[in-house]
Formats: C-alpha cells, structure tokens, sequence
C-alpha cells in the first residue's frame, strides 16, 4: 500500500519544521519540541493529579477521564529515544486517549539520556510499575488490572517492565501495549533498509538515541539483563498487543518480537498499520486515521 494521503500531508508539513541536527545541544531541541507542542489542543479530563516517587526524581501525572473510569489503570510510557519526550510534551496526546479509552492513565517522567544512560530509563520505568503496584489501595486502583503501555522508545520500556515482572514473579501487567517499539536490532532488518530516510524517523536519528542512552563500553552480561527475549511459563505473559506501521524503519523489530511471542505461546495481537509512518498514533490531529487503531487498542485493554 502506498503512503497514505495524510500521512503525505503531514511529511510535507514537517518538511518546513526544523530538521534533525545532531549537533544541536540538546537542550535547545528540547525546548523547540515543547514550543512545538505548546500550540496543541489539550482536551478537558476530569482531574489532573501529580504523584512524586520518595528517594527519587520520578514523578507520574494522573489523568482522570471525563466520563467513567473503571478501577484499572494505564502506565503510559513517553517516546522520545531515551532523549526527548516528557510529561509535557506527550500532555495533548495522553489527555486524547484517556478520554477515547476512559482509563485512568498514569503519564511517567522518567530520567532522560545523555545525562542519565542505560540503563537509567529502564530501571525507571520498572521502579513506577512497581510504585503503582505498591500504591494500589491509596489510588483505589486494581493491582491486577494496571496494564502499559508506551510508544517507540517507551515501547521497549514498556516491554521490559512486562518482562522484568514475569521474570521477578511480581504481578506482571493486566496488558502490555507497544506502540511502534524500538526492540531488538532493527539494523539487521528489512524495514530498517527500506524505510530509513524520507519517513520522520531516519537511520541516522536511531543511531543518535542509541549513542546518546548506551554509549560505548557497556559489559554484554549487563545488556542480556535488559533483553525482552520471553522466558519461563508463557501463561505468565498478559496479552500483547504490538502496533506496527508500514513505512517505519523499527516495523520488522516489533513484528519479529510479536511473532516470537506468539511462538513462545504467550497471548498476541500484532496489528501493522499500512500507508503509516514511525508516531502517526501520537499525531492523530494530522493523520485520523490514527484515532481508528487507538480505538482499536483502547477497547482491548482489560478494564
């Protein structure tokens, strides 16, 4: 299938926005994405609340839907490469979705590369898990029903809290949701090859993030810790549901991780959205047809 005529649209519009420059400091690239978004539509919830985790700098924001939530939850994990992203910046989008889905949804401000490295965002995003987890009965949240869920980067994050849950025989998460993830070696693939350039995300960004989170040097026993390869009893594993697009360099990744899931035994759904491109779900204002695979997501997810 061809690109599909907003996702055109758009490409052309981010054509006038300023490109991707690796030696810009980072810090003024973050500030040019938030003035980016500052001029989003941000759509009423019912009520906002910010949680502080003690002993660290991680902090979650609550949204609460306008109309019924149910007593689950969503961890919502930001993409960004590990480098970019916030709270923040991801506010229009999480406020859209916790009202398509009416879930409570619980946004994470994890710590962000180069100043924090691997494994600094992984280790993050588990200890919030674990947090709301803990914290179950004061937020009169289901500890059962706390699924999650992230984008890009934040789907790799997401994957390895599911992971890292089986794996430590914790309650694991009601389900997991990845959003066009960035997991395993996308270098070696297909997609990585065909789609590396002309489509928002390019080889030479990937390589970017990568540089800027793992740096050089790190002992392959530690980076085996943090692998998503599926272990143990697949009936420990909640269901998967893994989003793809068509024209995204990480597309074969994420389908080679939901195919050996779904050999593994563990419960999958792999849906890949053709005529899309790498963060057409987070630009549903430009692309509607994002909000038909966030509908489709949304009524998946256990309540």
């Amino acid at each position: 299938m061809t690109l599909d005529p907003d996702v055109k649209k758009f490409l052309e519009v981010m054509k006038g926005m300023p490109s991707f420059d690796p030696s810009m400091p980072v810090e003024k690239a973050r500030e040019l994405e938030l003035s980016e978004m500052a001029s989003m539509q941000r759509e009423d919830v019912k009520s906002i609340a910010e949680h502080k985790i003690p002993g660290s700098s991680i902090w979650l924001r609550e949204y609460v839907p306008s109309k019924s939530a149910s007593n689950g939850a969503l961890l919502y994990i930001h993409g960004g490469g590990y480098v970019f992203g916030s709270v923040e910046t991801y506010d229009p989008f999480v406020r859209h979705f916790c009202n398509l889905s009416g879930m409570r949804i619980f946004s994470l401000e994890y710590r962000l590369a180069p100043d924090n490295k691997f494994p600094a965002a992984h280790d993050d995003s588990f200890a919030a898990f674990q947090w709301l987890l803990n914290n179950a009965s004061t937020l009169k949240v289901d500890p059962r029903r706390i699924s999650v869920m992230g984008d890009s980067a934040g789907g790799s994050l997401a994957a390895y809290v599911t992971h890292k849950s089986v794996a430590s025989k914790t309650v694991a998460p009601a389900s997991q949701i990845l959003i066009y993830p960035a997991l395993g070696d996308s270098t070696l693939t297909e997609s990585f090859r065909e789609n590396g350039s002309g489509y928002l995300l390019t080889t030479e960004m990937m390589a970017w993030f990568w540089e800027q989170y793992r740096g050089q040097g790190i002992p392959e026993e530690e980076l085996q810790g943090y692998q998503v390869k599926p272990v143990g009893d697949p009936e420990s594993f909640p269901l998967s549901i893994v989003v793809t697009a068509q024209y995204d360099p990480l597309r074969d990744a994420g389908e080679q991780y939901a195919g050996g899931m779904m050999q593994f035994g563990a419960k999958v759904l792999s849906l890949r959205a053709n005529g899309m491109i790498h963060g057409f779900m987070t630009n549903y204002v430009m692309i509607p047809t994002a909000d038909e695979y966030l509908k489709a997501v949304s009524a998946l997810i256990p309540r």
